[in-house]
This record gives C-alpha cells, sequence and structure tokens, in this order.
C-alpha cells in the first residue's frame, strides 16, 4: 500500500516497514506476534493491519507509534493459519478470524462496535481468511465453512448468505481465497469449486469451475475483465459478465498468488515456481 509517498509492506516475520516509495529510505518499523499477510489499510492518520496471530493493530502513519490492538479467539485446535485483512468504512474497521467470527471495530479506539459469526452448523474449518468488501450499507465476508454472507455494516445483521457446496466435490471445504467487486457484483474464488459471480442481493449469476482444483486466490476486477489464479489452475482471463474464459495461462507449475493490475492494465503474476511474468491487458 502506497500513502502520501510512502509504501507500507508487511512481512513474514511480523514486521510492519514504512518506506520512502521514492528513495526506498525506510522511516520507520513495528514489531507484531505473526506474520503480515495481507495489505495494510490507511484511515486518517492511522495504518492499521492484521496478521496470523488474530490481531488487528492500529499504528501512526507517520512515527509507526502503537496506537492501539485487538486481540480475536483463536481456537486452541487451530492449526492451519491464514488471515483476512482489514477494510475500513468511515468510523468502523472490519476484519475476520479464526474461530469463525467477523468483527467491526471502533477506528479511534479499537473496540468491538459489534462481532457476528459465521461459521454456521460447522466446528471445523470456520476461519474468516477473505478480505471484507463494503458496499454501500453492507459489509461482505466469508468463511471456509459458511460461504458468502452479506451483513449491515451498522448493526452485522445477516441478510443473506450464499453457501459453498457440490456433490461432485463433498469434500471441499468451501475455502474461499478472496471476494472482489465492482460495485455491483461480487467476485469470488472457492478451493475445488471454482469462481462465482453474485450480485448484491444473494443471487449466483455465474459459476466458472476449476480445471484442476486447488487453493484460490483473491481475484481481480480491471474494465470489464475479471482476473483470478487456482493453486494448480493457472491463470484466467475472463469476462466479467459472462464468466467466458478470454485468456489463459499456465506457467506449468500454477499461480498460488494473487494477480496484481495497475491502473493503466499491466499485470503482473507470480508462478509457484517464483517466475514473475508481466502482460499487458490492453
Amino acid at each position: 500500500m502506497v500513502v502520501a509517498g510512502v509504501l507500507y509492506i508487511g512481512a513474514a516475520d511480523g514486521t510492519l516497514l514504512a518506506v520512502d516509495a521514492q528513495t526506498g529510505v525506510e522511516k520507520w518499523r513495528y514489531q507484531s506476534r505473526g506474520p503480515i499477510e495481507q495489505s495494510p489499510a490507511a484511515t486518517g492518520d492511522l495504518v492499521v493491519f492484521s496478521n496470523e496471530a488474530d490481531q488487528v493493530v492500529a499504528v501512526d502513519a507517520v512515527t509507526g507509534k502503537f496506537k492501539w490492538q485487538f486481540k480475536g479467539e483463536t481456537p486452541e485446535e487451530y492449526t492451519l493459519r491464514g488471515h483476512a485483512g482489514v477494510a475500513v468504512d468511515n468510523e468502523l474497521i472490519y476484519s475476520g478470524f479464526s474461530n469463525g467470527t467477523l468483527v467491526a471495530l471502533r477506528k479511534e479506539t479499537g473496540t468491538p462496535a459489534w462481532s457476528t459469526s459465521l461459521k454456521g452448523d460447522a466446528d471445523r474449518f470456520v476461519d474468516v481468511d477473505a478480505t471484507p468488501v463494503v458496499v454501500g450499507e453492507r459489509v461482505y465476508a466469508s468463511s471456509s465453512s459458511g460461504g458468502v454472507y452479506a451483513l449491515d455494516k451498522t448493526t452485522g445483521l445477516i441478510r443473506w448468505r450464499v453457501p459453498f457446496y457440490d456433490v461432485a466435490q463433498p469434500s471441499s471445504t468451501g475455502n474461499v481465497g478472496g471476494i472482489a467487486t465492482d460495485g455491483k457484483t461480487l467476485y469470488v474464488s472457492v478451493a475445488d469449486l471454482g469462481t462465482y459471480a453474485i450480485d448484491l442481493a444473494g443471487n449466483v449469476l455465474w459459476r466458472v469451475g476449476a480445471k484442476d482444483g486447488g487453493e484460490p486466490a483473491a481475484p481481480v476486477v480491471w474494465n470489464e475483465l475479471l482476473v483470478y489464479s487456482l493453486a494448480r489452475d493457472g491463470m484466467f482471463i475472463a469476462d466479467r459478465r459472462t464468466g467466458e474464459t478470454l485468456e489463459y495461462f499456465d506457467p506449468g507449475d500454477g499461480t498460488s498468488s494473487s494477480p496484481t493490475v495497475t491502473g493503466d492494465g499491466r499485470l503482473f503474476v507470480m508462478s509457484n515456481r517464483g517466475i514473475l511474468y508481466a502482460f499487458d491487458l490492453e
């Protein structure tokens, strides 16, 4: 994330770094207690981030000084670790936790405004690993067992739910790798089951099955295109209105990381072999 010429980036050792985007000179660093895999978010004079220790932390954007921290509940039996990023909307910050809850935190204090369980009736694979998305008066989130939910962003009341299950893949947890939106439609990548387009009323518009399955990465919307990847499938460029695949790239060993698209249509994707590829979407 780059804000006002400063690059904020998290690391696997739990460090959040602030670096001058032009010179690379370090401005400050903050040490947290868990790996930081998701992008931080800026709001006012704060930088807010989450980590694999089920923490959401706010620091001063200029100095890196600690402001507040919220610690979610981590189940004792929880061993597979991932974590949702944070979404900011006005005075609330939203994030998900490994116990299957979505929590709205007050920006100034980090205290919970509300907390809602998204795990349904499940007793395992309940973690919320996809970063929430805010559109209008609702926040959209998912859990590995429960599917995708729409909630009132002020109260946390669940408005609708779309579960993910396929009789052809009864062992799938339905793990959601990420949610993207164009403001009218949600695009969701689901382990083993493929990629879905869901309107804001909870209706599934289309689904494209995963060719070979695998863990999903967060999809990306660019103009009329949807770019997504699955761990063993490679990368797809699709018409976001229909799901029709327009281009497909297979590096031979899959792509687990989410694609990155710049404003001028340059696409970057990292293969599982560690090779960075660049494309032009124009």
